[in-house]
């Protein structure tokens, strides 16, 4: 099988989200290559994007793949920040773009590498915080806030 490029600017834009605090996310869009879409990495006053508001701004019309910065506490006082990979295929999705999505998640996962989990949303309900924070906190030792 063929294996489709990531762009410069994209793999950049990675690296840059894994030195950021959580709520920063980088999305990513097929073509010929895998090419950035939309970053929102933190500015110079820190000021990054709720989990909430990630999700309320993502459109149903078009698929993507995200990483997100996804950020929680321990019962002891743990801060963590996890790497997500979400494959956002909409249902309004075309076929033939559901089977791209599907087709090169694998070289998305080998070009931009360090995610924790991988979740596939088909709408904002698959994004369901406590759903997420179990999937991004399955192999913690101590209890998580929100889920103990």
């Amino acid at each position: 099988m063929a294996q489709l490029e990531a762009t410069d600017d994209a793999i950049e834009a990675f690296n840059s989200l894994r030195r950021a605090g959580g709520g920063a996310f980088v999305t990513l869009v097929l073509g010929e290559s895998i090419t950035l879409g939309e970053t929102h990495l933190p500015g110079p006053d820190g000021q990054t994007m709720a989990y909430e508001e990630f999700v309320n701004s993502l459109r149903d019309d078009t698929p993507r793949f995200i990483f997100y910065n996804f950020a929680f506490e321990t019962t002891t006082g743990g801060s963590r920040l996890k790497v997500l990979l979400i494959k956002w295929v909409p249902g309004r999705t075309t076929r033939v773009d559901k089977m791209r999505y599907s087709m090169w998640s694998s070289s998305v996962k080998a070009a931009f590498k360090g995610a924790h989990c991988t979740v596939q949303a088909n709408g904002v309900d698959d994004l369901d915080y406590l759903t997420v924070l179990e999937r991004a906190a399955k192999f913690e030792r101590d209890p998580v806030v929100g889920l103990a």
